[in-house]
């Protein structure tokens, strides 16, 4: 079987955070919620990114709806 590094990384620390937090989910989803807290200081969004359509473009179900 092939191993991806990479997810071999992402679930050695998944293990790592269950095993910090005893398996407890609601302190693992608080531990992300801090983790997420930190790291949005140091996310940068791409100028209108939140309004990013497909100008000119539908979607297939809406030009099925159309029709």
């Amino acid at each position: 079987m092939w191993n991806d590094p990479i997810v071999d990384e992402v679930r050695r620390a998944r293990r790592e955070i269950e095993k910090e937090c005893e398996g407890d989910f609601a302190l693992i989803y608080a531990r992300a919620l801090e983790v997420q807290k930190k790291a949005a200081a140091r996310l940068v969004s791409r100028p209108g990114a939140d309004t990013l359509t497909m100008r000119g473009h539908q979607s297939a179900s809406c030009q099925n709806r159309e029709r």
